[in-house]
């Protein structure tokens, strides 16, 4: 599956699983605001289809955790968005 806007835009480690023939890799996010590093693992295909916009996240990340969805979407890792938005109770 290619992006028509050519945006890949992530750094990537590279360790492999195999769950329900869905590859998964483990990619390194970086936050906008602090600099941390967060590695998670998802289906590259997940990723190139929520930046090219085709899906929502929502529908095809669902196997993230609210804050993990919210550093792809944001580049805000959970502390920075706290610090800069509050919590919600």
């Amino acid at each position: 599956m290619s992006c028509p806007h050519g945006i890949i835009g992530f750094r990537s480690g590279y360790a492999e699983r195999s769950a329900n023939m869905v590859e998964y890799k483990e990619f390194t996010f970086t936050c906008g605001h602090c600099n941390d590093s967060f590695s998670m693992e998802l289906d590259p295909e997940d990723l190139v289809k929520f930046q090219c916009g085709l899906f929502p996240m929502d529908s095809i990340m669902n196997y993230l955790s609210q804050d993990e969805k919210d550093m792809i979407y944001s580049n805000t890792c959970s502390n920075c968005w706290n610090n800069l938005f509050g919590t919600s109770s």
